[in-house]
Formats: C-alpha cells, sequence, structure tokens
C-alpha cells in the first residue's frame, strides 16, 4: 500500500523496489490481514516500510428492531416482560446495554 517504490535518487531519474517486509508463513497465518505500507520519502532516499494490521473493528452492532414487530399482538407485553427479567450487573450504561443484548438474544429466539 502507498508508494510503488521504496528507493529514489535524489534528482528523480531513478526507482527502485529495493526495501522488502519478510514474514514467515506462521506470522501470516496469525496475522492474515496485514499489509504492508511504503510511506513517503522525508530525508533519506529510502522510504519507511510500516507492517499495519488492517481489520477493521466497527463496534458492536447497533441495536435493531422491525416496525412492523410493533404490529404483532402482545409484542409490548412481550418485551416488557422479558425486559424486567433480566438482572445485569455494572453501571447503568452497562445495565442498558446488557439488557438491550439479552432483548436481541430473545428477538432471534
Amino acid at each position: 500500500m502507498g508508494k510503488k517504490y521504496t528507493w529514489y535518487k535524489a534528482n528523480g531519474t531513478a526507482k527502485s523496489r529495493l526495501d522488502r517486509v519478510l514474514v514467515s508463513k506462521e506470522w501470516l497465518r496469525k496475522w492474515p490481514m496485514a499489509k504492508q505500507c511504503i510511506l513517503a520519502r522525508e530525508v533519506l532516499d529510502h522510504c519507511a516500510i510500516v507492517v499495519k494490521y488492517m481489520s477493521r473493528d466497527w463496534g458492536p452492532r447497533p441495536f435493531r428492531t422491525i416496525d412492523a414487530w410493533q404490529l404483532e399482538p402482545g409484542f409490548k407485553e412481550m418485551v416488557r416482560a422479558k425486559w424486567n427479567t433480566y438482572v445485569p450487573q455494572g453501571n447503568n450504561i452497562t445495565k442498558l446495554k446488557d439488557k438491550l443484548k439479552c432483548l436481541k438474544f430473545d428477538f432471534k429466539v
């Protein structure tokens, strides 16, 4: 990723891919989403190479319902009954998160 070449002649007339990152098969199995990134040339005639793990963690999936469920007879009563059975631990935000997680599981059932 990044620049195509890792070495430039001072006047820019010559370029080459001189520098590399070497890894083993075991390393690749452990870090399959890793990429080598060639950074911009700053002071030297070589560009720095950085290995980055490219996995993106967007955090937990948002809590969602289907609006049509609210039209189903007994849906609101079911939610209220389930909600009152959950006994999470922690502060108020953690309790809310845990209750929504349990409710999500019950919706799937």
